[in-house]
């Protein structure tokens, strides 16, 4: 198993924690749906710094995070 280095800031259904196992168990989690503050750019930035793969919902992943954050390479949106 590669541990990709991953950012999530959405809650996984249960049923999903087993797939994301698989491919990693290299993350953390932070924005919105954790403490109700969606992330200025400054903090996505910063916290996306090492990160190679972000489930995300409402945080904005704009060119200039995708610039700071090279090795950045997996951006999956998970709205509806």
């Amino acid at each position: 198993m590669k541990n990709i280095k991953t950012l999530v800031t959405l809650i996984l259904p249960e049923e999903v924690h087993p797939e994301l196992a698989e491919i990693t168990t290299d993350y953390k989690m932070a924005g919105h749906v954790f403490d109700g503050v969606k992330l200025d750019q400054e903090q996505r930035m910063q916290t996306l710094r090492d990160s190679e793969m972000v489930l995300n919902c409402i945080e904005t992943i704009d060119a200039e995070v995708m610039e700071t954050c090279p090795d950045l390479k997996v951006i999956v949106c998970m709205r509806n």
